[in-house]
């Protein structure tokens, strides 16, 4: 969603936008992994099954701390120059009016 707004809005910022959209796949498998090992280890807790959700964990820290690092150095003040905060409270909202997950509208001046 924000995104896809960014490249729409900043066409020339696309390569740099996709590669930090693309990161969050790959952090998205980090985290399940790190959650199947820990209900593995909660099931059968071994040392085998705790060195395996302490290594999923610190592959997890491995994608995210670089990832969210990009998103704040790269992303939020690209999003911050490009999206008014009326759209970026749009964006947020799910038809229903309920907040969406993700909060873009922290981007944006207070209210």
């Amino acid at each position: 969603m924000l995104y896809q707004l960014l490249i729409e809005r900043v066409p020339e910022q696309t390569e740099m936008t996709e590669e930090v959209a693309h990161e969050h796949q790959v952090v998205q498998t980090a985290l399940e992994s790190a959650v199947a090992a820990c209900g593995t280890w909660r099931q059968n807790p071994t040392v085998e099954t705790g060195a395996a959700l302490a290594a999923s964990l610190d592959h997890l820290n491995e994608v995210l701390q670089p990832h969210l690092d990009e998103e704040e150095e790269q992303v939020v003040p690209l999003a911050t120059v490009t999206l008014t905060h009326q759209l970026q409270r749009a964006r947020v909202m799910t038809d229903s009016g309920a907040p969406r997950p993700y909060r873009v509208e922290r981007f944006g001046p207070p209210r």
